[in-house]
């Protein structure tokens, strides 16, 4: 009987262990230590280095234009390519913003009053408003580009081998964004800013179009009629849309001045 007892002791004060990691266990606990744990690890290095080259394709655009949007094309990398219409989006979202807090600084001055204290301007919605339609339009003249090629029988370009195209071209432009973005919203110069932009825009697209004849190869005599069908669709079609949605959003911030303003779809969203 003793033994028996001692035995049941013995019993009573055993411990669980998990075989794997040797932790002690409670009772009906289950360890869980051979469950996959995920892990963020981020490489500075790689991230860097991605920077650099983001900053060399806009430096090399401004340098030897043609073979870097050669060189590019032949890369086609989607995801670089991406990030390029991102940014593009976001330098264009602080250009505008910084126009309207020009523009609002201009009115001030000459009625001698300060608009801000009566009016209060969405700068943030501003931005993210154009950031996010900037973005979507920047497939306008991608899309056309690609239709545009097989209508007139070019050679065969893929829709990766378009956005390559308008993000590379238009890269020079994130810089002149900026700088018409500092120069509108600080009041620096704001009409040299602006002069600067327009011809770097104007140069970004005639190096699209550069790209686009040289990578379509279109037939002698229908190189002219594809080059002019491009440019009238993309331009009618971005002005449009641009033009509509712009509209639409200033009607939508002017509401709170306006009680009779209820026609625009923009006031849904209460900016």
């Amino acid at each position: 009987m003793a033994g028996r007892k001692k035995v049941e002791e013995e019993v009573k004060v055993e411990k669980k262990f998990c075989t794997k990691c040797g932790r002690e266990l409670n009772e009906g606990e289950v360890c869980n230590c051979t469950e996959k744990k995920t892990e963020v690890n981020i490489n500075a290095d790689a991230i860097l280095d991605y920077a650099k080259e983001f900053g060399n394709t806009i430096i090399d655009m401004f340098k030897t234009p043609e073979d870097t949007l050669d060189k590019k094309l032949k890369d086609n990398r989607l995801a670089h390519d991406m990030v390029l219409l991102v940014v593009l989006a976001l330098s264009l979202g602080l250009y505008v913003a910084g126009t309207f807090s020009s523009i609002i600084d201009m009115l001030g001055s000459l009625v001698q009053v300060n608009i801000a204290n009566f009016i209060s301007i969405p700068y943030f919605k501003i931005f993210l408003f154009v950031f996010i339609l900037e973005f979507v339009l920047t497939f306008i003249p991608i899309g056309v580009a690609f239709l545009g090629n097989n209508v007139f029988k070019g050679k065969t370009i893929t829709f990766k081998q378009a956005i390559s195209l308008y993000a590379v071209s238009f890269a020079p432009t994130i810089l002149s964004n900026l700088l018409m973005f500092i120069t509108n919203y600080f009041n620096i110069l704001g009409v040299i800013g602006t002069i600067i932009g327009v011809v770097v825009s104007i140069c970004c697209f005639f190096h699209f179009i550069l790209g686009y004849l040289k990578i379509s190869e279109f037939k002698v005599n229908l190189k002219a009629y594809a080059l002019t069908a491009v440019i009238v669709v993309y331009t009618v079609l971005y002005m449009a849309v641009m033009g509509s949605c712009l509209t639409n959003f200033v009607k939508g911030m002017a509401k709170d001045l306006d009680i009779n303003n209820n026609d625009s779809y923009f006031d849904r969203l209460d900016w």
